[in-house]
């Protein structure tokens, strides 16, 4: 488990992390994290001013505070957190202090959800304070040292500290210095991927449009092709639709059609989802409002013997469901970052998300070309309407450990181009995506099987 201290404006090349000891940086994508040799060594403890951290913001103990105390439910609510759903009810003696629970972890227990940390060199309990992952046998790593994990770690305040090189690995500076995380590759930016990408899908399908929009949750950095053009939203639009439902009515009163809408993309599902709101009305207002998709508008959702016809339905949409791939991206964002609702709601709704297929069309194109852990974990929602020849994939991708990108690829053409070339283009479209975000290879579009 990450818990990554949200401290503003940081940047660099490395995130700051408190870790259980596990490793944060291990590459989801790319090559193998390289080891420092010195680990096996004497330990690097030559004096250093620990307020001093060159290239870097120092995690002193008050951002070590900060970093116990980040919000679960916004930066840290996608990453595995380790945490069981108890239920309304605490178990006896888990509070909401964190407090070593004699197994060597962390635990506390927050609106009946039960989180734990692992702590590789053992949990240190703190009179009136919570406790921390004690440094153990590393106490003499002052500095920031490499790790076998290809990350960074110290000793600081008496709590260990671990700093993600996302899979770059680190390398060793002299003694008495603190040794870095690898330079990323060089590359363009995610702007200038999608610039790139955005053409082939009317190269590739001939007659077809496409819209893409990416956001890193992490850095902020976002970009889009053709993002504000709209396209029919298909059942993509059912994660919108569930979402509202969730914030409105709880997660106890939507479960009941939760696989049926993710793993099987039920209409009659959908629509019973619908009803659950005041008024069909209510998707438009949630879209506007705390979804933050203004360019987008629900109008009809005719299945299970009802008619769903909300009177605020937009004039251009010509009764049809429309949204763009700015619009469902800035609703993944919000979803992702806790802006929606929090734990333990947005823990069961991305775990819902997970129910999708994970592979193949129509419903897993997003995962079919993306490297195995990404594939495993991404929580998204397919749309097709093969007979007007539309097919969209939205959703939350990891492409480090608790680092995850909002994507929306949004795709009309034709029939005919449907299953062999519109279906594999956002496949290919994925997996160039992923590789322009996680920075791994020099140029993204290698790795991907262009159809």
């Amino acid at each position: 488990m990450v818990w990554r201290s949200r401290l503003a404006g940081v940047t660099g090349l490395c995130a700051w992390a408190v870790v259980s000891g596990s490793g944060c940086g291990a590459p989801m994508g790319g090559a193998d994290a390289e080891p420092d040799a010195r680990l096996s060594g004497p330990l690097d403890v030559a004096g250093r001013d620990d307020a001093v951290v060159a290239d870097a913001i120092e995690l002193d103990a008050t951002a070590v505070e900060d970093a116990r105390e980040v919000d679960v439910a916004a930066d840290s609510a996608l990453a595995d957190t380790g945490r069981a759903d108890t239920g309304s009810a605490c178990p006896t003696g888990v509070t909401e202090r964190w407090s070593c629970d004699g197994s060597g972890a962390r635990a506390r227990c927050v609106g009946g959800v039960v989180e734990r940390v692992r702590c590789a060199y053992g949990c240190a309990d703190r009179a009136g304070a919570d406790s921390v992952c004690s440094c153990g046998t590393m106490t003499g790593f002052t500095v920031w040292n490499c790790l076998p994990s290809g990350d960074l770690g110290r000793c600081s305040g008496g709590a260990w500290l671990e700093q993600s090189c996302m899979g770059r690995g680190c390398a060793a500076m002299p003694a008495g210095v603190d040794d870095v995380c690898r330079a990323p590759v060089t590359m363009g930016s995610l702007q200038s991927v999608l610039d790139r990408l955005g053409p082939t899908c009317a190269m590739v399908a001939t007659g077809t449009r496409c819209g893409i929009a990416v956001r890193d949750l992490t850095t902020g950095e976002r970009a889009s092709y053709r993002g504000g053009d709209r396209f029919q939203s298909a059942s993509s639009a059912k994660a919108m639709w569930v979402a509202a439902a969730v914030l409105d009515r709880g997660t106890a009163a939507v479960e009941p059609f939760s696989t049926p809408i993710f793993r099987d993309s039920s209409n009659d599902a959908s629509g019973s989802v619908i009803d659950l709101l005041s008024s069909p009305e209510r998707v438009n207002t949630f879209y506007r409002g705390e979804a933050g998709m203004t360019n987008s508008s629900f109008c009809r959702w005719n299945t299970g013997g009802r008619t769903r016809q909300p009177s605020n339905c937009v004039s251009w949409s010509g009764a049809s469901n429309y949204f763009t791939a700015d619009d469902a991206t800035e609703f993944l964002t919000r979803l992702g970052q806790g802006r929606i609702f929090a734990d333990p709601r947005l823990a069961t709704m991305l775990r819902w998300m997970t129910l999708s297929p994970r592979t193949g069309s129509p419903g897993g194109v997003l995962g079919t070309q993306l490297p195995a852990g990404a594939r495993a974990t991404m929580r998204h929602k397919a749309g097709w309407i093969p007979d007007l020849g539309n097919h969209n994939d939205i959703g939350l991708v990891e492409y480090a450990p608790g680092r995850f990108y909002a994507v929306s690829i949004l795709a009309t053409g034709t029939a005919a181009n449907f299953w062999l070339r519109q279906s594999p283009w956002i496949e290919y479209a994925s997996c160039v995506i992923f590789h322009g975000v996680a920075r791994d290879v020099s140029d993204p579009f290698a790795p991907c099987r262009r159809p």
